[in-house]
């Protein structure tokens, strides 16, 4: 049971490999899409090579439903709060949204830029606003004039990127926390808790990567010790193999009725060290 989530998501998880909190926090994501407040300067992001988006709270102005290429889509004409006026192509399932489309009611899209003039905006989602609610975690619809860096994470199964985000922002704090007290020497550079948080809920790209880098060395630290724990077991099973083996190997020649032949001890040497 992962506290927190509905019987629904913890089924989903379950039929996907994920059965423990454990197994949830430690599938990590591969990446983080930065999402920025519409007209808010993207250059740093764009240096570092990341996936960018914005949101937008405008006004539907009007609507029109067209079609290109055999394919519909809509174009939107909005107003944003400081009154401009703006054009956004949405290509996704046009017949499914469109019979909820309200004229006059406040949205938050969240777009893409197409082009490098700025002038051409695509919506791949967009939700009515929900003035009375906003959260920490990126939620279309109740997002603050703030910069979001969202996971993205490995498709599971059916399980997709977004399942995963809402699974995470109903997760605490403290479910994030991994204790090393009794794994990791006082002198490790290894720290006592790690937390995973870091990753799934990052509130700058440094601290996501800063995650990643501990949450490796942990990992090397592991893989370090295992290798030197299964040599150390390997020397030993040699050492006691070996003496009870000999003893073994001789008692049985000693009961033999015949003396073995020179090819024969070394046949049986041979496989003797293959068990």
């Amino acid at each position: 049971m992962i506290q927190g989530l509905s019987q629904s998501q913890i089924q989903k998880l379950s039929q996907a490999g994920i059965k423990t909190q454990y197994e949830l926090i430690t599938n990590l994501p591969f990446g983080v899409e930065v999402i920025l407040p519409f007209g808010y300067s993207e250059g740093q992001y764009i240096s570092q090579n990341l996936e960018i988006s914005f949101f937008l709270t405008a006004q539907l102005i009007q609507f029109e439903n067209k079609k290109n290429n055999f394919k519909n889509y809509l174009l939107f004409q909005v107003k944003t709060k400081d009154g401009q006026m703006m054009n956004i192509f949405y290509f996704g399932q046009v017949s499914y949204v469109i019979k909820d489309l309200v004229v006059g009611q406040i949205y938050q899209f969240l777009l893409k830029k197409k082009g490098d003039d700025g002038k051409l905006w695509s919506s791949s989602k967009f939700v009515i606003l929900n003035q009375h609610s906003s959260s920490n975690e990126f939620i279309l619809g109740k997002a603050v004039d703030k910069v979001y860096f969202v996971p993205k994470y490995s498709k599971m199964g059916i399980l997709q990127s977004p399942f995963f985000r809402q699974v995470h922002t109903q997760l605490q704090d403290s479910q994030y926390l991994i204790p090393l007290q009794d794994l990791v020497p006082s002198n490790s550079l290894v720290p006592m808790t790690i937390d995973l948080k870091m990753i799934h809920k990052p509130q700058s790209i440094d601290e996501f990567k800063l995650g990643l880098e501990i949450w490796q060395c942990f990992m090397a630290f592991l893989r370090l010790n295992l290798i030197k724990f299964l040599e150390q077991q390997q020397e030993s099973k040699l050492v006691n193999k070996s003496e009870i083996d000999l003893i073994f190997l001789k008692k049985m020649v000693e009961e033999l009725e015949y003396e073995l032949s020179d090819s024969q001890k070394k046949a049986t040497w041979e496989i003797l060290n293959l068990i």
